[in-house]
């Protein structure tokens, strides 16, 4: 913040200070920060609803371009390979320059992948989709690192778990849209048509980007911009290999632990029409669950981790629902839904954990690369998973002839009244395996982090407020160069926070 600045008005913005607008246009006002909060949380809204659209619709896909099960994965796994390339140099991209280029770079590819996916499946070429996929991809992963150097610029201190929650909140509303209504959508209209909707829909990401740049200036030139952001343009890469060892476990934990969410939902509508006998649509909704109570519950969770902390135990117990979640799926022939709302309670508490707790272990000129980093190693370990995944179901999925009467046969059945399908019960149920040794992988690590964050002074045990007290130790010009209880500090609290 500037030193001895207060917000003066910005040349042409008057109307903005008249009676009514003057507390939610003034920079420096928690209600400017909430309003940035909500342009960083519409960033994402569209592209979370197109990054699952290939799922919900992939029979419609496959059919289209007359592909299979391998190559529709490549949808996937290009999405998340390109995602932990860029996301690196996103980070870099955010430390070196300011959050508004990165977002406005970033939801442009988020725009540019989609049209050319949408322009892919109107021309029926798979390639052109898979070029879309790899655009889309390079801008999807980054923003979120946007989203989350936003969070720690405008929260870090007060409200960031929340902060974090409503960003996964929106994210997942988005998805949740996608879940309910594309599938029914298609078949009501056309496979071109929804694609093109989703491009619609990043056109309103890349709209938020531009309002979040504008307000971003705006307070950057009236507050003036502050010391700990003027260091971030200075990171030094070298200071990577002087992160704790509970950054990078909790790195290891996040990409074990969102393998057993992302990597199950891509097959989970698939496992549950071929294992347990639901209709598409029923089987897209029960396997959008977890996303569903993101949305209800991810603020709430993100208000009481900030208020109560024990970020690391809290990261144990959500680790650990993934294990009765396929275990269930695994032994028993209980409702999926049942499962799915345990693994719903694992994804809110542990997503609502892992990202608010990068700014804790580093300081505040390293968000973007150690968030860049997090982020390249999920992608990486949830793009081979998929792939993984995909050859264990095919390798173990068998090949099944039955005698059919009365029926009209189609192209599967032979002449002589026999109809040959694939059977991939048995492919499902060893990839449910795989699934259960991620999950104590999650665990085995998440007790790790808990042993070694306690002998480090438990900055992850301490609510939101003490966090920052003992991480003042390794960033000590971050938080001093307000004076604690000054007028200064309370009326331009939006910026630091």
């Amino acid at each position: 913040m500037g030193e001895g600045k207060s917000a003066e008005l910005v040349g042409g913005e008057e109307w903005l200070y008249s009676s009514g607008w003057q507390s939610l246009f003034l920079p420096g006002g928690s209600r400017y920060r909430f309003i940035i909060l909500f342009t960083s949380c519409m960033l994402t809204f569209g592209s979370y609803m197109v990054f699952d659209m290939p799922g919900t619709l992939e029979e419609p896909i496959e059919d289209a371009l007359s592909i299979g099960t391998t190559k529709f994965g490549l949808f996937y796994s290009l999405y998340a390979w390109t995602n932990a390339l860029f996301v690196i140099l996103a980070g870099i991209l955010i430390d070196r320059l300011n959050t508004r280029v990165g977002v406005l770079l970033f939801t442009l590819l988020i725009l540019s992948g989609q049209s050319l996916f949408a322009l892919g499946g109107t021309v029926k070429s798979y390639w052109v989709m898979c070029v879309g996929r790899f655009v889309f991809g390079s801008g999807g992963g980054s923003v979120t690192i946007a989203q989350y150097a936003i969070a720690s610029q405008y929260f870090k201190g007060k409200e960031l778990a929340l902060a974090f929650g409503l960003t996964t909140m929106a994210s997942r509303l988005g998805s949740v849209i996608n879940f309910l209504f594309f599938a029914s959508l298609e078949e009501a209209t056309s496979l071109v048509f929804v694609l093109w909707l989703g491009t619609i829909m990043c056109v309103l990401s890349f709209i938020s980007g531009l309002t979040f740049a504008w307000l971003d200036f705006r307070h950057e030139r009236v507050m003036g911009l502050p010391k700990e952001m003027t260091n971030s343009r200075k990171v030094n890469f070298k200071d990577v290999k002087d992160f704790p060892i509970t950054y990078w476990i909790l790195d290891l934990i996040c990409s074990a632990f969102y393998i057993t969410i992302f990597a199950f939902i891509a097959i989970a509508s698939g496992f549950f029409q071929d294992s347990y006998g639901l209709d598409a649509d029923i089987a897209g909704i029960v396997a959008g669950i977890p996303y569903y109570m993101s949305i209800v519950l991810s603020p709430l969770t993100g208000k009481l981790i900030d208020r109560l902390g024990h970020r690391a135990s809290l990261l144990i117990v959500g680790c650990a629902l993934t294990l009765p979640t396929f275990l269930l799926f695994a032994f028993t022939d209980l409702y999926p839904a049942v499962s799915m709302v345990l693994l719903g309670f694992a994804y809110v508490i542990s997503a609502g954990c892992i990202w608010p707790s990068v700014p804790l272990l580093v300081t505040q000129n390293q968000v973007g690369s150690a968030t860049g980093i997090m982020t390249s190693i999920q992608m990486l370990g949830i793009g081979f998973a998929n792939i993984g995944v995909g050859n264990i179901i095919s390798s173990f999925s068998t090949e099944v002839t039955e005698s059919v009467t009365d029926v009209d046969f189609g192209s599967d059945s032979d002449s002589d009244g026999f109809i040959t399908y694939e059977d991939r019960t048995k492919g499902y149920q060893m990839a449910i395996y795989f699934f259960v040794i991620v999950g104590i992988i999650a665990t085995v690590l998440a007790i790790i982090l808990f042993v070694l964050d306690r002998s480090r002074g438990g900055v992850l045990e301490n609510t939101t407020s003490k966090s920052r007290v003992v991480a003042a130790g390794k960033d000590k010009e971050e938080y001093e160069h307000v004076p604690s209880g000054s007028d200064s500090d309370s009326e331009h609290e939006g910026l630091i926070n």
